[in-house]
């Protein structure tokens, strides 16, 4: 969250004086793939990290895993604790993780059209371009039944050196049926001449008593005369009806994912759906939302309403071969995302070691727990 906050500020200030941000380092393009109904869309997007979820089911000690938990049960509901250095924590390999990514996630509430209804439907992510430095999240949370954010106490094999090459985005492929852009529906007028003659009759101009039909929906001449009373010094009052142009309707498929990643950052869950709503299921860009629409989601807001922010403007990104070395990591040291302590460990190149910075202090760290990381920094590999 605050490096977001951080990235977002840096690429305000250099917007006000034309001149590319230096986080564009970070920053990558973001191919969505939507299949639904044996149709597909693609979407461009941008982003400055990379999210990982954690396959849980894909831990190489399950069966541990499931004695330790079982045997911890037994013991707290005796009222005792088991020794902390008998924890046994889920092993993931790295590998799953990628694989898990590629496969994407299931999403409700996707509209088809050639099913012309909302259904499920997959989505997957690739990278169109590879930034200098890439940033990657492990998602290191889950959501309990009380949309509650909990920390997942995990470890990952990360790797010192990471090949995303499978990452590469491909776009639409010869033997795939793409989407129809779906034609967003024109605003109906409402008319009814009696009810306009009966207002008219009581001294109110015809384009003046059309506003009230339409504006009312055809409800009558009672809620037509309200609307009359209350609007007759509206500037465009007399003035004739113009409808306006068809608005975009915001059917933007949200991931439960990326749902839980906006909740982790104490947001709540209908804060989190509305801001990936409004921001095309962006992470980075629903927090901003949040913090610019304290009031919400209204019925007056456009779906695209967050477009031409530069979202899909990939001109001023950095990009190269797909080969990284891992040069930071931060890792979190508390049971609760919403309590506890950071650190931070940054390799020192020159003397080839691991530093670790905690607070105001800094040390030599003889074996840095790059399993245990929360967000790791990687460089491109010359």
């Amino acid at each position: 969250e605050f490096f977001l906050y951080l990235v977002t500020n840096i690429e305000r200030a250099h917007h006000n004086n034309n001149i590319p941000p230096p986080s564009n380092i970070f920053k990558f393009g973001v191919e969505d793939r939507t299949e639904c109904a044996g149709q597909v869309r693609y979407k461009k997007r941008t982003e400055f990290f990379l999210p990982f979820s954690i396959p849980l089911e894909a831990a190489t000690n399950l069966a541990d895993v499931e004695e330790y938990t079982k045997k911890k049960a037994e013991a707290e509901a005796k009222g005792e604790k088991l020794p902390q250095e008998e924890e046994v924590r889920h092993k993931i390999p790295f590998s799953a993780v990628l694989d898990n990514f590629m496969t994407g996630s299931t999403i409700e509430d996707v509209y088809s059209p050639k099913l012309d209804t909302k259904t499920q439907g997959q989505q997957t992510a690739r990278m169109q371009t590879y930034p200098d430095y890439l940033l990657i999240m492990l998602s290191k949370y889950k959501v309990d039944e009380n949309y509650q954010p909990i920390k997942l106490n995990v470890e990952v094999d990360m790797q010192e050196e990471l090949d995303l090459s499978l990452l590469k985005s491909k776009g639409p492929q010869p033997d795939e049926e793409l989407m129809p852009e779906e034609a967003p529906p024109k605003e109906e007028l409402y008319e009814n001449e009696a009810v306009v003659a009966q207002l008219m009759e009581m001294g109110f101009s015809m384009e003046g008593c059309k506003r009230a039909v339409h504006f009312t929906k055809n409800a009558g001449v009672d809620a037509a005369m309200a609307w009359v009373m209350e609007h007759m010094g509206d500037p465009d009052f007399n003035q004739p009806l113009v409808l306006k142009g068809p608005t975009k309707k915001n059917d933007t498929a949200i991931s439960e994912e990326n749902i839980a990643m906006v909740m982790s950052m104490g947001f709540s869950a209908e804060q989190a759906s509305a801001a990936l709503r409004n921001t095309d299921n962006n992470v980075e860009r629903a927090i901003e939302w949040i913090f610019s629409h304290p009031e919400g989601e209204s019925e007056a807001t456009p779906a695209s309403a967050e477009e031409g922010s530069g979202d899909q403007n990939t001109e001023h990104l950095t990009d190269g071969q797909p080969r990284y070395t891992l040069k930071a990591f931060i890792s979190h040291m508390g049971g609760s995302p919403q309590s506890g302590h950071y650190v931070c460990h940054i390799k020192d190149e020159k003397e080839d070691r691991w530093l670790i910075y905690n607070d105001n202090k800094v040390a030599v760290s003889e074996k840095p727990p790059i399993e245990f990381g929360y967000l790791y920094m990687y460089r491109r590999m010359k």
